[in-house]
C-alpha cells in the first residue's frame, strides 16, 4: 500500500508538471484555449527549477502557432535569472522605465519551483483552429553572447472552446486541457549521421605580428595585439563567408637576460592576453589556445643558419651542441670576444620575438528566414558535410539545428544521410508525414533503422517499433539501445 501511494503520488506530480519545453526544463500545464469574439485567449501555467536558468541568463518564451501554410506568433515574455532580474530592476528605478513583457513569478521556498502564468490574447482566426502549437526559448546573457533558441511542440492540434471557457470548462487553477496523443520523442533516441566528407571543410589561416625585442608587453601593446587579431578575423568572415571555430596563439621570446624571469613573464604575458582577449569576446565561446616559448631556440637556429653572420658555423655547433641549462648562451657571448652575440642580439633576436596566430573558420551559418527559405545564395561548393557541421555546432532540437539539418535535405536528396538526419528533426517535432517523406525512399538502407522504429512510435506502432530499434541496437546504434532502455525494458532484448 505505501509503495502505490508513492507511485500515485509521483505519477499525480508528473501530470500536474504536463508538457515540458527548453530541454525538458520548463514544465507547462494547465493550458486553455478559447475563441472571445475575435480573440482567441491563450492560458498556460509554467513552471521551471531554480536551476534552469544561469544567474546572468534571460530566457524569452514564445508560443507559436503554426499551420503548414500559417504561422503566428504571441506575446514573448522575458524570464530572468536571479541576477539579470536585480540588474533589470535597479535599471528600471533609475530610469524610470515600466517593463510590460515580465512575467509575475511566484516561488516555492520549500521545492526551489518558480512559477508564473501566461495568458495572453491574439486576433483569431480560422486557420488557427487546427493549428499546432510549439514553444520557442531563445536563451541569451547579458555578456552578449551568440543567442541560442529552441522549439518544442507543445500540442499538435489546437484543443478550443467558445464562450469565453476552455474545453474543459473547469476553473484555471486545477484544469487540466486534453493533450494531444503524440508521442514525445526524445533527443536522446533519434540517431544523427554524419554525411561523407568532402573536399570542402574547415579552412586555417595562419600569420604573425612582431613583439618589441625586450619582450616587456604594456597595456598599449595588448590592445594593439587584440585589435590586429580582430581586424584579421573580420576580414575573413566578412569577405569569404565563413564563422570562426577556434584561435590558437602562440607567443615567441628571446634569450635575454635571466631564463628563469623569461619563463615567468611569458606565463603572465599568456595569461593577461587571454584575460584580454575573453573580455573584448574577441573569440566569444570558440575554442581559444595562448601558449608562450619564452626562449624560441629553434627559430634561432634556424636563422643562424642562413645568417650573414662573424663565426656562423661555431655559432651553430654550440646551438646544436650545448644545452640551454648548461652555459648555451654564456658560450655564444664569449665566442669571437662577442662579435657573434653581437650579431644575434641587433639581428636575430628581435627576429623571433613575435605572436602566431592560427584561426580555423567553417562555412558561416546560412541565413533562414520564417518559412526557412535562404535569404542569400549558396557558397560555391559548399555540400551535405558542411551543413551537418555547422547544424553539430547547435544543440540537437535547437531551432537553428533543425532549421539547418532539414534546409540540407531539401537542398541534397539525394544524400542518404541528410535525407534520415531531417526525418530524426521531423520526429523531435512530432512531425509524422514529413518524417515519412524524408526516410521513405531510404527505409531500405540499415542506417535508417533507428529513426524508422521511432517514426512507428510516434504513428502509435509499438510492435513494428520494436522490431526496427532491436536491428538497430544489434548494428550498434547506442540511440536505439536507449529508446529500447526507456520504452521496452520489461521485455527481453533481442541479442
Amino acid at each position: 500500500m505505501r509503495l502505490r501511494t508513492i507511485l500515485l503520488c509521483w505519477l499525480s506530480a508528473l501530470t500536474a508538471f504536463g508538457q515540458t519545453a527548453y530541454k525538458g526544463q520548463l514544465h507547462v500545464s494547465g493550458e486553455r484555449f478559447s475563441v472571445q469574439g475575435q480573440l482567441l485567449r491563450v492560458y498556460m501555467k509554467v513552471s521551471y527549477d531554480a536551476s534552469a536558468l544561469n544567474t546572468g541568463e534571460t530566457l524569452l518564451f514564445t508560443p507559436v502557432l503554426k499551420t503548414p501554410s500559417h504561422y503566428a506568433r504571441m506575446t514573448t515574455v522575458a524570464i530572468n535569472g536571479d541576477s539579470r532580474e536585480r540588474y533589470e530592476q535597479r535599471t528600471d528605478r533609475l530610469q524610470q522605465r515600466r517593463r510590460i513583457n515580465i512575467p509575475v513569478v511566484t516561488r516555492d521556498a520549500r521545492t526551489g519551483t518558480r512559477s508564473f502564468v501566461y495568458d495572453t490574447t491574439i486576433p483569431y482566426q480560422s486557420w488557427m483552429a487546427g493549428s499546432a502549437l510549439y514553444i520557442e526559448c531563445e536563451e541569451s546573457t547579458w555578456q552578449g553572447r551568440h543567442p541560442h533558441t529552441y522549439e518544442d511542440l507543445l500540442l499538435s492540434r489546437l484543443p478550443m472552446g467558445r464562450g469565453g471557457s476552455s474545453v474543459s470548462d473547469v476553473p484555471s487553477d486545477v484544469s487540466e486541457t486534453p493533450r494531444s496523443s503524440v508521442m514525445r520523442i526524445s533527443n536522446s533516441w533519434v540517431q544523427f549521421l554524419a554525411p561523407a566528407v568532402s573536399s570542402v571543410g574547415s579552412t586555417m589561416v595562419s600569420g604573425r605580428f612582431q613583439l618589441p625585442y625586450d619582450m616587456r608587453l604594456s597595456k598599449r601593446h595588448y590592445r594593439q595585439l587584440a585589435d590586429s587579431l580582430q581586424e584579421v578575423i573580420g576580414r575573413e568572415t566578412s569577405t569569404y563567408a565563413t564563422r570562426l571555430l577556434s584561435v590558437e596563439l602562440t607567443g615567441y621570446g628571446a634569450p635575454i637576460g635571466n631564463r628563469r624571469k623569461n619563463e615567468r613573464r611569458a606565463a603572465e604575458q599568456t595569461l593577461q592576453l587571454r584575460q584580454l582577449l575573453t573580455d573584448r569576446h574577441v573569440t566569444g565561446e570558440n575554442d581559444l589556445r595562448v601558449t608562450w616559448v619564452a626562449e624560441d631556440w629553434d627559430s634561432i637556429r634556424q636563422l643562424v643558419t642562413d645568417a650573414p653572420m662573424p663565426l656562423r658555423l661555431a655559432a651553430e655547433d654550440i646551438i646544436r651542441n650545448i644545452d640551454v641549462t648548461q652555459g648555451r648562451e654564456e658560450a655564444l657571448r664569449t665566442l669571437g670576444s662577442g662579435s657573434a652575440y653581437s650579431y644575434l642580439r641587433r639581428s636575430v633576436f628581435p627576429a623571433v620575438c613575435r605572436l602566431s596566430y592560427r584561426l580555423r573558420f567553417t562555412p558561416r551559418a546560412v541565413g533562414f528566414t520564417a518559412d526557412g527559405r535562404l535569404n542569400y545564395s549558396l557558397p560555391q561548393g559548399i555540400t551535405a558535410d558542411n551543413f551537418y557541421a555547422l547544424a553539430s555546432t547547435y544543440e540537437v532540437g535547437s531551432r537553428e539545428f533543425n532549421d539547418i539539418i532539414d534546409l540540407a535535405a531539401r537542398l541534397f536528396p539525394d544524400c542518404a544521410e541528410a535525407c534520415i538526419d531531417a526525418a530524426g528533426v521531423a520526429l523531435l517535432q512530432g512531425d509524422a508525414q514529413k518524417a515519412h517523406r524524408y526516410i521513405t525512399p531510404w527505409d531500405t538502407d540499415r542506417r535508417s533503422w533507428c529513426n524508422l522504429g521511432l517514426l512507428h512510435l510516434l504513428e502509435g506502432n509499438r510492435d513494428k517499433a520494436e522490431v526496427y530499434l532491436k536491428m538497430a541496437d544489434a548494428a550498434g546504434v547506442p540511440q536505439a539501445r536507449e529508446a529500447l532502455r526507456m520504452l521496452f525494458w520489461g521485455q527481453p532484448r533481442q541479442q
